[in-house]
């Protein structure tokens, strides 16, 4: 049987290179990404993912849907370049609806099957970053949605917030992928060893997590925390760490490759989340794989 060539869509999110990984198992997968900034241009990055580059313009519901137009027909023109190539792409794969809309476009002018995968948490209403779910904001979300052959919420709690805000597209759960030969447990861990791996943004908390570490100090628990990811709250988690004077036990790695997150998890001793809300969160999966 010849296996399926998918253009899967590379978001700004470490759970991308799980669902490579694993859809890799069992098709071919050529990874894109979308830039906004710069002349419009299709081209190989230097890590060989291919990119399709377009204009940023300004915020705004008409310049939103040029915007989308000019990614939809960088896309198109990728496609045309593989299938010259002799790659002729089968199915295209996108995650979160946000920014799937140039891909949904593409895959209606080629007739090509689009699949989307949703993590994000905006539909539970419970991340406070994220802004109120309007009618109008739902109307553009659903686009993709309603160009899709299948649509494919990481988790149940999920799927439930999606029928909720109505969306009514057949949902069909399927987790997030974990590559289980990679993180695996070391029997010479650090047992007082603290680890978190996250974004480091306001609503993961890890700000709770370094006063914890610093009242556990206090009462005299031997112990140290490793704080793996990066993000817009890193300058100021890293002031909070010297203002309480803990920069001798917690270390901040920045972002790390899987590879590494695997090698960190594995000689920890305990993983530790204070984020106020998740869909399916990796990193945990990580963590319970590697014996945490």
């Amino acid at each position: 049987m010849t296996r399926p060539r998918v253009l899967m869509h590379l978001p700004l999110h470490p759970v991308a290179a799980n669902w490579v990984r694993a859809a890799e198992q069992t098709a071919e997968v050529v990874p894109v990404r979308l830039r906004r900034g710069g002349r419009p241009t299709v081209r190989v990055a230097d890590d060989g993912v291919h990119e399709v580059v377009v204009p940023r313009l300004r915020p705004g519901r008409l310049f939103w849907a040029i915007q989308q137009q000019l990614e939809a027909r960088g896309i198109v023109r990728l496609l045309d370049r593989l299938e010259a190539q002799g790659r002729p792409i089968s199915v295209l794969h996108a995650h979160f609806a946000a920014s799937s809309r140039g891909m949904a476009l593409a895959a209606r002018r080629r007739g090509l099957p689009l699949i989307v995968t949703e993590h994000s948490t905006w539909f539970t209403g419970e991340n406070p970053d994220q802004p109120p779910i309007t009618p109008d904001r739902l109307r553009r979300m659903l686009l993709p949605y309603h160009q899709a052959s299948a649509v494919m919420p990481v988790s149940e709690s999920l799927r439930r917030a999606m029928v909720r805000a109505g969306v009514g597209h057949d949902l069909e759960v399927c987790p997030n992928p974990v590559d289980v030969t990679r993180f695996t447990a070391d029997p010479d861990r650090v047992a007082n060893r603290l680890i978190t791996v996250s974004r480091l943004a306001p609503v993961k908390r890890i700000d709770v997590l370094v006063d914890a570490v610093a009242e556990l100090r206090r009462r005299g628990i031997d112990l140290e925390l490793e704080i793996v990811g990066d993000g817009p709250s890193a300058r100021d988690l890293r002031q909070q760490v010297i203002d309480l004077r803990l920069d001798d036990i917690v270390t901040m790695t920045g972002r790390l490759d899987s590879a590494e997150v695997a090698r960190h998890l594995a000689t920890a001793g305990l993983f530790v989340t204070c984020s106020i809300v998740e869909n399916h969160p990796v990193a945990v999966i990580e963590a319970m794989s590697s014996g945490l």
